[in-house]
């Protein structure tokens, strides 16, 4: 793995050293280091060209996919503010949010809206008031941003180490007792909790990991981020159903997993499980705590080879 210097730039932080290993992979859409820094940097140069620039408020509503982890590592390369939508969200709910964060641009993934409208992407923007070429289609069907920007030059970030306190990343609380809450992140702060991560689970963690949690979620983000930069591989399932867990752990020997407890329980019960998740995992970040201890003694027995942490 490649050693970054504690004060590097974010995107630089993501490993170079093996341009053909899989970075990320899961909901057939896979791609390799090379393919991911290609994809981030010729992104960085359409975003700049679209108007990105510091201070720009980038919205990013997509389900998890290599296109989305792209798309959130060049708005920051940009000097923009990734501010990351829930993909169950109505485009109603999602435009007010939107319009409260002063919002002026829309990368548009697959999500639950576009899925029943693929126009919706147009739909928030017009309700929002973003203009039409403040907008980008990134679902993975209209294009693969690890493979369009072969050709892609080597632009700097456009944030110094004097405005790494700058707010990078704005995630939205879940909004249980009102409505949800902006909660801004610095690059300083994401980086920070990554090399902990990295230099506290050295011993346990592998060389790939299952996100089983959505990445508009900070744990989701910050184990993306974490693996990335020590060169291992990042599992997006398309879903978190039993079956679709069980086949990525075991096509792609996935060795880590982060998930809320209820998907820990509910793999355990899956067929093939004993056989093909077993072997592999050994170590399970569990997102918020588990109901009770028993439950915990419950995964620690069923899931044999692992080591849980709860986050």
């Amino acid at each position: 793995m490649n050693q970054k210097n504690q004060n590097s730039q974010f995107s630089a932080r993501l490993c170079s050293d093996y341009p053909g290993r899989l970075a990320i992979v899961g909901s057939g859409n896979n791609c390799t280091y090379e393919d991911m820094q290609k994809g981030i940097l010729g992104l960085t140069g359409k975003l700049r060209e679209m108007g990105v620039g510091k201070g720009s408020r980038v919205a990013l509503w997509g389900y998890n996919s290599a296109n989305w982890l792209i798309a959130f590592f060049a708005i920051v390369r940009a000097g923009g503010t990734a501010v990351l939508v829930n993909y169950s969200m109505s485009t109603g709910d999602a435009a007010e949010l939107l319009t409260m964060t002063e919002t002026g641009f829309l990368l548009c993934g697959d999500n639950g809206e576009t899925k029943k409208d693929p126009d919706a992407m147009h739909a928030l923007a017009s309700l929002a008031g973003i203009p039409e070429g403040h907008c980008l289609d990134i679902r993975p069907d209209a294009v693969d941003l690890g493979s369009f920007f072969r050709d892609a030059a080597e632009t700097p970030e456009a944030r110094d180490e004097s405005e790494a306190d700058e707010t990078a990343v704005i995630i939205f609380t879940s909004g249980t007792t009102s409505t949800p809450k902006a909660v801004q992140i610095s690059q300083r702060a994401l980086t920070f909790d990554a090399d902990a991560f990295n230099e506290n689970t050295g011993e346990y963690a592998g060389r790939s990991v299952c996100v089983a949690v959505p990445l508009f979620h900070i744990l989701g983000l910050l184990m993306s981020y974490a693996y990335l930069c020590r060169g291992a591989t990042v599992c997006l399932p398309a879903n978190y159903k039993p079956e679709t867990l069980v086949r990525e752990i075991d096509a792609y020997r996935v060795a880590d997993m982060a998930a809320v407890g209820a998907i820990y329980l509910s793999l355990a019960e899956a067929e093939g499980f004993e056989k093909n998740v077993v072997p592999n995992l050994h170590l399970c970040m569990i997102a918020g705590v588990m109901s009770t201890p028993v439950q915990m003694m419950r995964l620690e027995l069923q899931y044999a080879n692992a080591t849980f942490i709860n986050n």
